[in-house]
């Protein structure tokens, strides 16, 4: 069964199932809370129920974007990919993808969340988890279809909450094989290199392309 988070301040308050009767229920006495939808059929269900009673703020990031449409890059993978293509996706991180990250990864590092701790590191308030910021390069890959290999981060500068990072995947090398070898680049919005990273993998093969091409054409997916 889907869940759907409730957060309120930013802090984890409630978890409903996702049927009509507990969302009703349970959320009259939460009216301007954010929710997070961590999948497309949790936001269907919300926006559906709960739209009378509140206002909903729901991240792009949170919606699978194989379900919601086809990105350029998934497009541009179709016709052909080769040595030199950059790929470049921008994000923002905020405060609650960072509690939803640690969430799942059980990683409650206070760097994450104490600005006493962050402090005493050095920091200028509380900053993102590194392998948050760094799975910018995951939305790419899974457009891609690429198959990794290997992952190879260099984390840079600190990525803080609000911090808009622009990822420029560029391939360096194809080989016969479909083995290929992307270098990364972070930058935030003041265009400080915050993260880099190496990544090996396998582009998808003539007859893999073709299965997203026919995938495309399923979804009436055109352009």
């Amino acid at each position: 069964m889907n869940r759907i988070d409730l957060l309120r301040n930013n802090y984890v308050a409630y978890r409903l199932s996702n049927t009509r009767k507990s969302i009703y229920m349970d959320c009259k006495a939460f009216t301007g809370t954010i929710f997070v939808c961590h999948n497309y059929e949790s936001l269907r269900e919300l926006t559906a129920n709960v739209h009378a009673i509140m206002a909903v703020t729901v991240t792009p990031s949170n919606i699978r974007k194989g379900e919601t449409g086809m990105t350029e890059i998934r497009k541009k993978t179709i016709q052909g990919l080769a040595t030199g293509d950059t790929l470049v996706v921008t994000r923002t991180f905020t405060e609650s993808e960072v509690h939803v990250f640690a969430d799942i990864t059980r990683d409650y590092n206070p760097v994450h969340f104490s600005e006493r701790f962050a402090a005493a590191k050095e920091f200028h308030g509380k900053i993102c988890h590194g392998l948050l910021a760094a799975s910018i390069i995951t939305e790419i890959g899974g457009q891609i279809g690429w198959l990794a290999t290997g992952m190879d981060f260099r984390f840079k500068k600190p990525v803080y909450f609000k911090d808009t990072i622009t990822c420029r995947f560029t391939i360096t090398s194809i080989d016969e094989n479909d083995r290929a070898i992307a270098e990364a680049v972070y930058k935030n919005q003041d265009d400080t290199v915050v993260l880099a990273a190496t990544i090996t993998g396998i582009l998808p093969n003539a007859q893999e392309r073709d299965i997203l091409s026919e995938m495309m054409e399923e979804k009436g997916w055109r352009g």
